[in-house]
């Protein structure tokens, strides 16, 4: 089932592949409800607001899509769906994003306010790949693993 929620446009997972100007950030949760509200802050507090929260629930028994659904104010889609592993929830949604590149978070990562459109720069410059040190939701300040 995939699920649209506020300035989303997608009926279904992008079966067109069609490019947008969108920066998307994929997220694998399951069971995630503890960690997802430090990373729903962080997208909340990006200064890129041109992007989408692409995000794969493998069928979460606890709170976490309750927590999704309910930033609003943020644009996502949800494919809920039993998945093998977590890479195959990953390579679910990095396939049926739109942008030219994306972002990969993790359920507890949060990220400095100017992180999306960094990561965008590097990438426009012929890279193949851009990381980053997270900082952990669930960690004390200065925390990174």
């Amino acid at each position: 089932m995939v699920s649209v929620q506020t300035g989303g446009d997608r009926a279904a997972v992008n079966p067109k592949k069609e490019k947008r100007l969108v920066t998307p950030v994929v997220t694998a949760i399951f069971n995630s409800g503890i960690y997802l509200r430090g990373l729903v802050k962080s997208l909340r507090n990006q200064t890129d607001k041109n992007s989408e929260w692409a995000l794969a629930d493998g069928q979460s028994a606890d709170e976490t899509v309750a927590i999704v659904r309910a930033a609003c104010d943020l644009r996502f889609w949800i494919l809920e769906r039993a998945d093998l592993f977590l890479y195959d929830a990953l390579n679910d949604m990095v396939n049926a994003s739109t942008g030219e590149y994306c972002t990969v978070a993790g359920a507890d990562d949060v990220s400095e306010v100017d992180a999306i459109p960094s990561y965008g720069a590097a990438a426009g410059s012929d890279v193949g790949i851009v990381t980053g040190t997270p900082r952990h939701a669930g960690c004390p300040k200065g925390c990174a693993t």
